[in-house]
């Protein structure tokens, strides 16, 4: 169905397409853009590469972003109550101190009963992997098998049978 506001996608067996005059400062034809998504509904159907969003890529980035941050603090409170011999109040008062930022009760919490500040790092260096992985959420979306797919059944619309065999 045709949405009034920009956007287009799938949902679940669903074709959104918003008006394609919102999304973009070029001229797209409502064709080319029902074209790429549907071919994006083939890819789902076939277990196909399936396309993206830049917008769920960017929210994925940041939650790791937010991850990284948490499981650093995390895991800074850890080392500091170790060199303390386990003192957490004291840890977490010099920490909040020092960065002038305020732990949580929770952090306290998986701090002291994590296995080791080691563990908790791990979880910091996990959530920098997956920003690396997604880098510039818009690049990152452009070069998905699915969305390459897609786009270049969009530009094969107009091409004559001999021109495809090309």
């Amino acid at each position: 169905y045709f949405a009034s506001m920009p956007g287009r996608g799938l949902s679940g067996s669903i074709i959104v397409i918003g008006d394609p005059y919102g999304y973009s400062s070029e001229v797209v034809k409502p064709i080319d853009v029902l074209m790429h998504e549907v071919q994006h509904a083939i890819q789902m159907r076939e277990g196909f590469a399936p396309g993206g969003s830049p917008d769920i890529l960017r929210a994925e980035k940041d939650q790791a972003k937010a991850d990284l941050k948490y499981w650093g603090s995390v895991s800074a409170l850890r080392r500091q109550a170790d060199a303390y011999g386990g003192d957490y109040a004291r840890a977490r008062q010099e920490l909040e101190d020092i960065f002038e930022d305020e732990y949580t009760d929770q952090q306290v919490l998986e701090a002291q009963q994590a296995e080791s500040a080691e563990a908790l790092a791990n979880r910091a260096e996990a959530a920098e992997q997956v920003m690396r992985e997604i880098g510039n959420p818009v690049s990152t979306y452009n070069r998905l098998a699915g969305e390459i797919e897609a786009r270049n059944t969009e530009a094969r619309r107009e091409m004559t049978s001999a021109e495809r065999l090309v």
